[in-house]
């Protein structure tokens, strides 16, 4: 039975105000720690791969990972590694991630669809220009503006 079965036209339900209860932007402080948390996670994540692929004898992450040493190309290996980390992450949790999880927040479109892997692919694909960390401090972080998605309080 639909609760707004008995209303008359023009009646108020207190599912129309659950309904359209704006979002709110999660603030710079949030995103910080979201930001720390999960780089926190993938630096965890990663390093514990080599370990185990490591222990286990094959060492072709180890190798990877670390058989370069050239600082760009080294750069460029681990911005797609965590990219790909944070794709999987926000994709399999609609939005989320272990920082937001934490936080309470979680990534959500613009134009009020639905959260798809490729947003999340997206979004973390941005994250590799150079200096988008900072851009958080010239209003919306780059991986907002350019994919169209904010970050929002839902507890």
């Amino acid at each position: 039975m639909n609760p707004e079965q008995n209303l008359e036209p023009g009646q108020y339900s207190v599912f129309d105000e659950m309904e359209q209860t704006p979002l709110i932007a999660a603030g710079n402080g949030l995103r910080f720690v979201n930001f720390i948390v999960d780089r926190l996670v993938i630096i965890g994540l990663i390093y514990g791969i080599t370990y185990a692929d490591s222990a286990w004898g094959s060492g072709i992450v180890y190798e990877i990972i670390e058989g370069q040493s050239n600082i760009i190309y080294d750069h460029i290996q681990w911005s797609i590694i965590v990219a790909l980390l944070y794709s999987v992450m926000e994709g399999l949790m609609k939005g989320k991630s272990i920082g937001k999880l934490l936080t309470g927040t979680r990534a959500v479109r613009n134009d009020d669809t639905e959260f798809t892997f490729k947003d999340a692919v997206a979004r973390s694909f941005c994250r590799i220009v150079p200096f988008e960390e900072i851009s958080i401090f010239f209003g919306a972080p780059w991986h907002d503006k350019w994919v169209n998605t904010t970050v929002v309080k839902i507890s």
